[in-house]
Parts: structure tokens; C-alpha cells; sequence
């Protein structure tokens, strides 16, 4: 079949079971297809036009990162003393990188340590404020820094790999992807982030982990199954078929020795259960307080653009061009965490339009549905917020937009800004299945989250049947 972006996902998976790629072991003996299949997709969707960078290549090893591995490796097992030492009932991994008021927080997993933080640790993976050296030193209560990665071994050792994956690969695609560059990284995050757990878990056992799942945790996972220390992974994102972070196909069950995965998966609803094949032995739903959004009066005429550093340039024009078209409307570009840091020179950009609003995290998504009728996007779980809220939500037709086919019933798409216009002008006349759309978000469930902690680690002690 011709292959472009919409049906890449497809034939990567019909690739995957056709090439049995799960089943193909390291020389060692680890499965290591799921450890790399992610990369792989993403190479592909460069070489079909995908919105995605290639991943760049970890730099071979000079004098000086030598030195600094030295200090990554003394670091890592200081943290590794701190963890024995506290013996903590529950590991958190957390990503905390929203600031609500003055404090910057994991909007996913910091309510759910907050249940049981008297016996837990968080390894935090993106603030540094919340690391405190000198406590881990002093043994007391901070949180840790995430497995800091040291450069891997020289690139040649994974020749044979790349040939294996290369050679299944050419016998469905059309397009080169250099498979070496791809899985050098992931290959070399996953052992260290391995040898690392491993090494905790030998000295101490605690009785769950729970993670934020920001890439790098296969490894984790891997450590953890081996020391039957049973993983919950918490969702935090919109999960997609189209994504195989999330989603595999059919045919692969939980049982399949070749998968890295978290033992269950905890999800913002009963509506993302169903959404994808993610093949964990558990799924529960537990909710989300900040992505919850009761129905909000379309009492405004702003529009908000929801933007990501991949959709950057095509959405700042389509902000210009709406602001320009609409200019007694103001039209918000919120930004995502990801480009808090260039917050200053983005609004540079739209200075000449007094009508355009750049926002960080200075407002809550409840307080911005309040300020808007419109939310247009290209991909983002934002969106699905606000379809909930009632926002009229239209979907820039970009990229990887096709995500979102799951929602398209109930939003408006459009190829360019007079498009776009036209929508917001004639909006009463459209959206005519707004108001059927499912819920994608329920508040937080405190009890459904500690009877998932249960469920979960009973499974690991009886071998109990997935729920």
C-alpha cells in the first residue's frame, strides 16, 4: 500500500507481527525491540514528513565527559545509599514542570503522593529546586534527582542489532532511516537505568512504584519485574492508537516475554481504557483533578491557541493571521511547558499585535475556558479539556493531527486561517455534536487510587488474573 502519515502507524504494525520483532533478543538475551521501537516510529515519521526531530546521537566520550561520568556514576550511587537508607513503602517518579502559584508541581502524580507521602520518596525528573543535596547527604525527608545517563560505550556494538531491525524494516518501507543513530540512545538509557534499579531494589524492596512516564523508564521497568516490584504508570497525556508510546497491536498481550512495561496503567477516566491497546496487566481509572472540566458558558468571543514547540511556526502564523482577521477578539497562545523558557522571545514575535496574549502557566485552564469560546489545536490533550468544558474546539488540520480522530465528531477542522475565520464567524450553525461528546476526565478518585495500589501488589504476590 502507499504509506504516508495517516497510515504509518498501520503499517508499522502489521511490520511488527509480520517480523515477529518482539521476540528478537541481544546477544545477552534482553528483548530489546520494545526497548527501541519507539525511536524507530519517530525516524519514520521524519522520513514520511512527520512534525518530529530525528533523535540526535550521544557524542563519543572525550577526556572531559569521562571525568564528568565519574561524577554522574558517584551521584547515581549516593542516591542509591539515600533510597536503601529511607526504605520507602513507595518510589514516585515525577515530572513536575506546572507552576500553580508560586510552586511548580507534577499536576499527575504530586496529589497522588501527597496520600501517602509520610512513607514515600519522589525521583524527580525535571525540577531541581525540589533536590536537595545536602538532606539526601544529612538522610532526610527531599526528593532525588532522576538516573543522571553517562555516555554509552562506542556505537559498533549495536551493529548487528541495527542490521537485524534495518533488514525487516526495508521489506516494508520505501525510505532509509539510519536505525544505528535511532537505538544507541535508548539502548544505552535502558541498561543504565536497569543497572541503577536493580541496585536499589537489591538493597530495598519497596512495595510499589509509580510513575510519570516521561521516556526514559524501560529500564525501570525492566528492574522491576526481575525483582518483583510491581510499576503503575500514570497517564499523562491523551493516549492515541496512532501513538506506540502507548499503543501495540492486537496480537501482543501482557504475557509476551519481549514487552518492558509497567504492571498497570491508571487513567484519567474509563473512556482511555478502551482508546488503545497498551498491554498491561492492569488498568484502572483514578481521575484527574486539573485536566477535569465541568461545562463552562461560551460567554466570551476570544480564541485560544494551544501550541507545542513542534506546531510552533505554523501556529504563531495562525495566530497572526486571526488576530489580524478578528481584531476586536483577543486571541490567547498558550504555551506548552515545554516552551515556558521562551516565553519572552515568543511574545517578541506577536508584538505587533496588541490583540495577542502569550500565556505560561500564568492561567489555569479553567480560568482561560473562561475567557474563550474558541480552543484550536493540533494535538494536545488540552484539547480534550476543553471539548469537555463546551469550548468549540477546532483542530488545525497539521502534522500529526489525525491523533485526535477520535474526537473529530464533535469538533470543527479546517486547512488555513480564512478557514479558521470562517468557522469562529458561522460558529453558531456548527458544531452541532458538541454536547455529545464523551467524558474524557472525572475528578480524582483518592480511594480508586489506593484500591489500585492493592489490586496491583496483590497481583504480585498471587499471580492473579489482569482485571
Amino acid at each position: 500500500m502507499g504509506i504516508d502519515l495517516t497510515n504509518l502507524r498501520t503499517a508499522f504494525f502489521a511490520m511488527e507481527e509480520a517480523e515477529d520483532l518482539f521476540s528478537l533478543q541481544a546477544e545477552d538475551g534482553t528483548f530489546y525491540w520494545d526497548i527501541v521501537r519507539f525511536s524507530v516510529f519517530v525516524g519514520l515519521q521524519c522520513a514520511y514528513g512527520g512534525p518530529f526531530n530525528n533523535p540526535v546521537a550521544m557524542k563519543k566520550a572525550s577526556l572531559l565527559s569521562k571525568s564528568k561520568n565519574a561524577i554522574k556514576m558517584f551521584l547515581n550511587r549516593t542516591t542509591r545509599d539515600y533510597l536503601a537508607g529511607q526504605k520507602p513503602d513507595y518510589i514516585f517518579y515525577t515530572v513536575q514542570r506546572t507552576r500553580i502559584g508560586s510552586q511548580l508541581v507534577d499536576t499527575v502524580s504530586d496529589p497522588l503522593f501527597d496520600l501517602v507521602s509520610e512513607n514515600s520518596i519522589a525521583i524527580e525528573a525535571m525540577n531541581k529546586e525540589s533536590i536537595s543535596f545536602l538532606d539526601i547527604l544529612m538522610g532526610r525527608q527531599t526528593r532525588v534527582p532522576s538516573v543522571f545517563v553517562y555516555d554509552p560505550p562506542a556505537k559498533g556494538r549495536l551493529n548487528k542489532m541495527a542490521g537485524e531491525i534495518s533488514a525487516r524494516l526495508a521489506r516494508h518501507f520505501d525510505r532509509p532511516v539510519d536505525i544505528e543513530n535511532l537505538i544507541w540512545e535508548p539502548i544505552a538509557v535502558y541498561k543504565q537505568y536497569k543497572e541503577h534499579f536493580l541496585a536499589v531494589f537489591a538493597r530495598h524492596k519497596p512495595k510499589a512504584v509509580i510513575v510519570v512516564n516521561n521516556g526514559p523508564l524501560k529500564g525501570l521497568f525492566s528492574a522491576a519485574k526481575d525483582m518483583d516490584v510491581p510499576t503503575l504508570e500514570l497517564q499523562h497525556g491523551a493516549s492515541s492508537i496512532d501513538s506506540p508510546f502507548w499503543s501495540y497491536p492486537n496480537t501482543i498481550l501482557s504475557s509476551h516475554p519481549g514487552l518492558t512495561l509497567p504492571t498497570a496503567y491508571l487513567t484519567f477516566s474509563d473512556y482511555w481504557k478502551s482508546i488503545t491497546h497498551f498491554p498491561v496487566r492492569q488498568t484502572h481509572s483514578i481521575g484527574n483533578d486539573y485536566l477535569y472540566q465541568s461545562p463552562v458558558r461560551n460567554s466570551a468571543d476570544s480564541v485560544a491557541i494551544i501550541s507545542a514547540y513542534m506546531y510552533q511556526d505554523d501556529l504563531a502564523r495562525l495566530a497572526v493571521d486571526l488576530a489580524e482577521s478578528l481584531p476586536a477578539r483577543i486571541v490567547y497562545f498558550k504555551l506548552h511547558p515545554h516552551q515556558f523558557a521562551r516565553k519572552a522571545a515568543i511574545a517578541e514575535q506577536f508584538k505587533h499585535r496588541s490583540n495577542i496574549v502569550v500565556l505560561s502557566d500564568g492561567m489555569s485552564l479553567s480560568d482561560l475556558f473562561m475567557e474563550c469560546t474558541f480552543v484550536v489545536g493540533v494535538h494536545s490533550t488540552v484539547l480534550y479539556s476543553a471539548l469537555q468544558a463546551r469550548k468549540k474546539v477546532m483542530i488545525y488540520k497539521k502534522a500529526n493531527y489525525f491523533f485526535l480522530h477520535d474526537i473529530f465528531e464533535f469538533v470543527e477542522l479546517f486547512d488555513n486561517a480564512s478557514e479558521a475565520e470562517s468557522i469562529i464567524r458561522t460558529h453558531e450553525v456548527r458544531f452541532k455534536n458538541l454536547n455529545q461528546a464523551p467524558v474524557f476526565f472525572v475528578p480524582l478518585d483518592s480511594t480508586a487510587f489506593m484500591k489500585a495500589l492493592e489490586a496491583v501488589r496483590a497481583s504480585a504476590t498471587t499471580n492473579s488474573p489482569a482485571l
